[in-house]
């Protein structure tokens, strides 16, 4: 089984050497590493090339984008592995995961999406988030799963579709609840996947992720009076978030 990665980045200099050696340290037999650059106008090119001539980095592109989605899509259509997964430049993925990734497809189908834990950092702390049960009733709150932490068959994307590039943040949560809808199976693997760095866009302003997901769930046809429920919830904890 063949296992592509993306690497999504912006000016990425001070960070994007990690997210790299996490990925090429892998021992990951049958490994596509795929990075699309924004058009970054620091030192993030030297080093993609640097790699990219070294053999440790399959294919690249660099150039303005339509967000986040869009770099998403792009990697995703140059990728020619059986399963990808998504791993943005600040983040990393832990010690030995993709083999276990590959390990758990072996002799099966790709027809599944692998997720598992997240580990946040943030100002220096760390927390294990897990997936949240149940995800056919959490999406009606938010994202049931954590991205850096998902393995999906390109077949999936065929299935589903790619990621919507109307959004800015919930671009993920969007996926996720159409795969649902399709009947797409998550199957959890019980591992810690990524260290997520916690300080990306969607944390950093809540609000309009949260009037995504809202927007999302409209579009996607779930239920107006919980979505909006749930929505309001999220609103007054974040006011009050504010206050203290």
């Amino acid at each position: 089984m063949k296992l592509s990665i993306i690497t999504v980045c912006l000016n990425s200099e001070k960070t994007i050497e990690k997210t790299m050696e996490s990925v090429l340290t892998q021992g990951c037999p049958q490994l596509e590493y795929i990075i699309v650059d924004g058009g970054s106008t620091d030192g993030t090119l030297d080093i993609i090339k640097r790699e990219l001539a070294a053999g440790h980095v399959t294919k690249y592109v660099s150039g303005k984008d339509k967000g986040i989605a869009d770099a998403f899509n792009k990697g995703i259509l140059l990728s020619s592995g059986d399963v990808i997964g998504i791993i943005n430049s600040d983040d990393q993925y832990l010690p030995g995961i993709l083999k276990k990734v590959v390990d758990l497809y072996a002799g099966t189908r790709p027809d599944f999406i692998v997720h598992g834990n997240m580990i946040r950092q943030r100002q220096g702390l760390l927390k294990r988030i897990r997936p949240r049960p149940f995800p056919h009733i959490w999406k009606y709150v938010d994202c049931p799963f954590d991205h850096p932490t998902l393995f999906v068959p390109k077949s999936i994307y065929e299935k589903v579709g790619l990621f919507n590039t109307g959004y800015r943040f919930a671009m993920d949560y969007d996926f996720y609840v159409r795969a649902l809808a399709a009947g797409v199976e998550f199957r959890y693997l019980k591992e810690d996947v990524a260290l997520f760095s916690g300080e990306g866009r969607s944390g950093q302003m809540p609000r309009e992720c949260h009037r995504e997901v809202l927007r999302s769930q409209m579009e996607n046809g779930l239920s107006k009076p919980l979505c909006y429920l749930t929505f309001a919830s999220k609103m007054a904890i974040n006011r009050l978030k504010a206050l203290f």
